[in-house]
C-alpha cells in the first residue's frame, strides 16, 4: 500500500509539473502609438525594436502600430526617428493578452549646440 501510494504521488508531481511548462507556452502581442509629446500629434514611420530582439515595425500614418506573435517574457521597447530623440519603455508579454504602449518623442536637441558666450576682456 505504502508503494502505491509513493507512486501515485510522483505520477501526481509529473503532471502538475508538466501542466506549470504548458502555461509559460504561448504568445502575446504590443501594440501602441509614437506621438510628439509636444502635440500628442502621431509620428509617422518611427521605428519601433525591442531587447530580446522580437522584430521591428513601423509606425502607421497616424503612428500607430503592432507588434503580434511575441514569445512571453519581459522587454524593453524603444522608438526611434530622425529629428526626435529615441524612448524607451519596458513591457510584459502575456499569453494572448496585448499590451499597450505610448511612445512621446521629444524634438532632438544634440544637433542645435548652444552658443558660447564670451566675455568682453577687459584690460588693466
Amino acid at each position: 500500500m505504502k508503494i502505491g501510494l509513493k507512486i501515485l504521488i510522483c505520477f501526481m508531481l509529473l503532471i502538475s509539473c508538466s501542466e506549470d511548462q504548458v502555461d509559460e507556452t504561448g504568445t502575446g502581442a504590443i501594440k501602441g502609438r509614437v506621438v510628439d509629446a509636444r502635440t500628442y500629434e502621431g509620428i509617422e514611420n518611427a521605428r519601433i525594436s525591442s531587447s530580446p530582439t522580437t522584430s521591428t515595425v513601423f509606425s502607421d500614418k497616424d503612428g500607430y502600430f503592432e507588434i503580434d506573435k511575441i514569445t512571453l517574457g519581459k522587454y524593453s521597447f524603444q522608438a526611434q526617428k530622425d529629428g526626435f530623440t529615441a524612448r524607451f519603455e519596458p513591457a510584459t508579454v502575456e499569453k494572448d493578452i496585448t499590451a499597450q504602449i505610448i511612445f512621446e518623442l521629444q524634438v532632438s536637441t544634440a544637433n542645435n549646440k548652444p552658443h558660447r558666450q564670451t566675455m568682453p576682456q577687459h584690460s588693466h
